[in-house]
């Protein structure tokens, strides 16, 4: 994969993007009057390409807040955001068994439900895969599939599968969508690390050295105590190798022990089945009161993981079920039930 094949979708990336940046730096009581949406020309139904690219543009917007999470300190010399929404991009996305309700408010508003397919090409998952090793994503097709379990997304055939609802509406002749927050963020997490490591920076700097990144995997995956290894200048002389880098790995995780797995896979089934109780919860919620949690129900997934970054996996998980059962608590004083 070539960062160059990506620039005729940063227009539109960058875009994007700076529409994100604003709404970020709205006020508290701005952002929570405001709803995620996206305006095009022309009228839309629940199912057709143009409906597909409105979700697809929603979609961008909500990567980047995960995108940031990702790369975090770590990666922030090998992979920048933009390059990971700019292959996102690419991706078909399809929306099949529509029902729609196009006079449930009124003339104008026509409520989706579809079984949405976004599919990646081939060559962008093989990509991923090869230079998965240089952001711990190892082995990468068992991580992508616990990632989109994770998050309540089905994965098949280099696609992913969600169930989703939004509302169409019409207002002069344009079209706006408003998601599903939960639903959006839960495919934008999981979008958002499958592309991770294709989106590499094709060199890479470190030290002031310049590197390709084939020649960072073949460090990564053939460590040789003071072997050297040339950059990226080709026929590189004596002066131009440099020490293989050593990119070290957290020995101390408790996964290393299976007695630390099992306890980990226990945590993490309990968080998916709370999960799965507040998600249902919040489906159940009238239509006004989902509307009304719109943005803060976005707040408080953006940022489960962060509040719960530290520790072990298993206290991890940990963290997160207690703080989705308070979350329950919370959503169930809405509930008319």
């Amino acid at each position: 994969m070539s960062i160059s094949t990506l620039s005729k979708t940063f227009i539109s990336t960058i875009l994007l993007m700076t529409l994100a940046a604003c709404h970020q730096s709205k006020t508290v009581d701005d952002q929570t009057a405001s709803e995620p949406t996206v305006v095009a020309p022309s009228s839309n139904t629940c199912y057709d390409a143009a409906t597909a690219d409105l979700y697809k543009q929603q979609l961008a917007q909500a990567m980047i807040q995960p995108l940031q999470t990702l790369i975090g300190e770590q990666f922030n010399h090998l992979v920048e955001a933009q390059n990971v929404i700019a292959a996102a991009n690419q991706a078909e996305i399809v929306l099949e068994s529509a029902q729609e309700n196009v006079a449930s408010e009124t003339a104008s508003t026509r409520h989706c439900r579809v079984q949405l397919s976004f599919r990646l090409p081939e060559n962008m998952i093989a990509d991923a895969r090869m230079f998965a090793p240089l952001v711990n994503m190892i082995p990468y097709d068992t991580r992508v599939s616990h990632i989109a379990n994770e998050n309540l997304v089905s994965y098949q055939n280099n696609a992913f599968i969600q169930n989703v609802d939004f509302q169409l509406l019409q207002n002069n002749g344009r079209t706006e969508i408003k998601t599903d927050p939960t639903a959006l963020l839960r495919l934008a997490n999981t979008v958002a690390a499958t592309l991770l490591p294709y989106a590499i920076n094709d060199t890479v700097v470190i030290d002031d050295q310049t590197y390709t990144r084939q020649v960072l995997l073949h460090q990564r995956t053939n460590p040789v105590p003071n072997a050297t290894v040339a950059t990226k200048q080709g026929d590189a002389s004596e002066e131009d190798v440099k020490p293989v880098i050593q990119l070290q790995e957290d020995a101390a995780k408790a996964e290393n022990t299976q007695s630390a797995q099992k306890n980990a896979a226990d945590a993490k089934n309990e968080f998916k089945q709370v999960y799965a109780q507040l998600n249902k919860r919040w489906h159940s919620l009238d239509e006004t009161v989902r509307a009304s949690l719109n943005e803060e129900e976005i707040q408080w997934e953006s940022g489960l993981d962060q509040q719960c970054a530290q520790g072990s996996e298993t206290e991890q998980y940990t963290c997160k079920t207690r703080l989705t059962q308070e979350r329950l608590r919370y959503l169930q004083g809405f509930s008319i039930d």
